[in-house]
């Protein structure tokens, strides 16, 4: 379904060159910080809805089709980007790792990594524009498709009591998720130049992320097959909104 929903998002974005004239068309490139909201950027060890994740930054690339002088078409790419906090992910994991193994913050054979939240969305929807002295205030709201890399950890350690050659693996079931997106937003457009315009936008952009982590037991005796045991798996699901602030240029053709 979320397939079906990215392809048919992607075809109406990709048709909107047939409507019109050149001239009803703009472009427009923008970049900036972006801010995680509410449990995304959310610390909490003992909240399985946290995110663990720090400021970041997006870009994106906009087509904007006039309908009237108040009233356009947006289509809009977005990439997105925020680190997670190493440290809390990791406090995390092993208050959260199987009861059988032994992990402490100082032991030296734990192997752990985690990646940063990163983010692709393609949205479309309208945006309505108000003439205050030459400049433009604009309103939007989009909706689409966001696809996520998610935040993958992977931990290993051999401190487990009572299992010989035995490697303790935990590590995320899928690396991607594809989720339904929103959102809205306000943007300031000042004309530099008779075709070029520098715009100043905020704008609120929020999915639902699921994902999970197995928890696995390899044991290998040298000349032997390779025995993995899943003992366990944990689930999470945040709602990954950001708060975003940025700057641009449009080009008016």
């Amino acid at each position: 379904m979320k397939k079906r929903f990215l392809v048919i998002v992607a075809l109406i974005v990709c048709s909107l060159p047939s409507m019109g004239q050149v001239e009803d068309w703009s472009f427009g490139l923008s970049m900036g910080g972006a801010a995680p909201l509410g449990n995304y950027g959310k610390n909490d060890l003992e909240e399985s809805k946290s995110g663990f994740a720090d400021v970041g930054f997006f870009l994106d690339a906009s087509a904007y089709y006039e309908v009237n002088s108040s009233f356009s078409w947006v289509g809009r790419l977005r990439f997105t980007n925020n680190p997670t906090d190493e440290r809390e992910v990791y406090n995390r994991v092993i208050s959260n790792s199987y009861p059988e193994v032994q992990l402490a913050e100082d032991d030296s054979e734990v192997r752990f990594s985690v990646n940063d939240w990163l983010s692709g969305a393609i949205l479309f929807g309208g945006q309505y524009r108000f003439d205050i002295y030459n400049t433009y205030l604009d309103f939007y709201g989009l909706v689409g498709a966001q696809v996520w890399v998610l935040p993958k950890h992977d931990l290993s350690t051999e401190n487990v009591p009572n299992r010989l050659n035995t490697l303790y693996v935990e590590g995320i079931d899928k690396d991607q998720d594809v989720s339904f997106a929103s959102m809205v937003g306000a943007a300031y457009n000042i004309p530099i130049k008779e075709s070029i315009m520098l715009r100043f936008n905020v704008d609120w952009i929020g999915s639902n992320v699921q994902y999970s982590y197995s928890q696995n037991f390899i044991s290998s005796v040298p000349s032997e097959e390779v025995v993995i045991e899943k003992v366990g798996e944990v689930n999470y699901s945040v709602f990954a909104s950001s708060l975003n602030f940025g700057i641009g240029l449009v080009y008016l053709f």
